[in-house]
């Protein structure tokens, strides 16, 4: 089970990020898993957070993988 985290409104975030873009970098590694004989289900948070206990309910994931982007670095 992959999934992202849910987009914090844009009033709640000065950071706040929203490009538009599916979990790419969620899909590489669901291709990856597939390939190499798991059963895999990608959640996009960003767009359905409501279904997300739902979905993990129902799938029974043996564990759940986050992707999660910061706009923090070190120079």
């Amino acid at each position: 089970f992959l999934t992202n985290l849910p987009m914090i409104p844009q009033e709640l975030s000065p950071l706040y990020l929203n490009n538009g873009m599916p979990p790419l970098g969620l899909g590489f590694l669901g291709s990856h898993l597939e390939k190499n004989g798991h059963q895999i289900y990608i959640h996009d948070n960003q767009i359905e957070p409501e279904l997300f206990e739902e979905r993990v309910s129902d799938f029974k994931p043996d564990f759940i993988a986050v992707s999660v982007v910061s706009v923090f670095y070190v120079q």
